[in-house]
C-alpha cells in the first residue's frame, strides 16, 4: 500500500530517509528521488501506482486511517481520485516550491496559487486534490484512531459506510499491536 513516506519522497521531501538509503542512491550515481521518480523510474512508476485504501473482505487498511467526515467515501474513490492527484503536473512539480513539505491544506493553496498561471484548476479542486495526500486528516497522514479512544461513534460510522468490521492502518508507531 502507498503511505506518505513514498508521497514525501515523490515530493523530494527526504526528512526521514537514512543515510544508508540515501548512499544506495549515491552508489547508483543518481539523486534518492530520482529512484523513485514517478515519471522516469520503473520503481517510482510501480510504486506510484499502489493503493491508498484497500478492502479485503471485511477488513479496511490505509496507511494512516480514514478520518470521519474525509473525502471521497469508497475504496475506488479514494484510488483513482490518488491516482489523478499524482499523475498531474501539480503533483510531479509540487517539489519545484520552496513550500513543498506541507502539511496541511491551507499551505497546499498557497503552493499550488504559485502553479495557477500554469496549471489550470481552481482552487477548490487543489485543495481536495492536495489534502488527500498531504492533509493530517488524509488517509497517509491520519492518526486519529491509534492516539485517540474518543473516536468510536465515528470510527462505526466509517465501518458502515464501506461495509467493514475491522479498519488496519499503521502509520502511527506503537510498541506493539493494539486492537480496539
Amino acid at each position: 500500500m502507498l503511505g506518505n513516506h513514498e508521497t514525501m519522497i515523490f515530493t523530494e521531501d527526504v526528512r526521514y530517509v537514512s543515510a544508508k538509503e540515501q548512499l544506495i542512491a549515491r552508489l547508483h550515481g543518481v539523486s534518492y528521488t530520482d529512484l523513485f521518480d514517478i515519471r522516469h523510474s520503473l520503481l517510482g512508476r510501480w510504486l506510484v501506482g499502489r493503493p491508498g485504501l484497500m478492502k479485503v473482505n471485511e477488513v479496511l487498511l490505509a496507511h494512516g486511517g480514514v478520518a470521519p467526515g474525509s473525502s471521497p467515501r469508497s475504496v475506488d474513490a479514494v484510488n483513482d481520485s490518488m491516482w489523478t492527484f499524482m499523475s498531474e503536473d501539480l503533483f510531479y512539480r509540487w517539489a519545484d516550491s520552496t513550500l513543498a513539505l506541507v502539511t496541511d491544506s491551507a499551505m497546499a493553496e498557497q503552493v499550488a496559487d504559485q502553479y495557477m498561471s500554469v496549471i489550470v484548476m481552481d482552487s477548490a479542486t487543489v485543495a481536495r486534490r492536495t489534502g488527500l495526500l498531504f492533509d493530517e486528516t488524509g488517509i497517509l497522514w491520519f492518526r486519529g484512531y491509534v492516539e485517540s479512544d474518543a473516536l468510536t461513534t465515528e470510527l462505526d460510522g466509517v465501518l458502515a459506510e464501506f461495509g467493514a468490521e475491522v479498519h488496519v492502518v499503521a502509520h502511527t508507531p506503537v510498541r506493539s499491536i493494539q486492537s480496539r
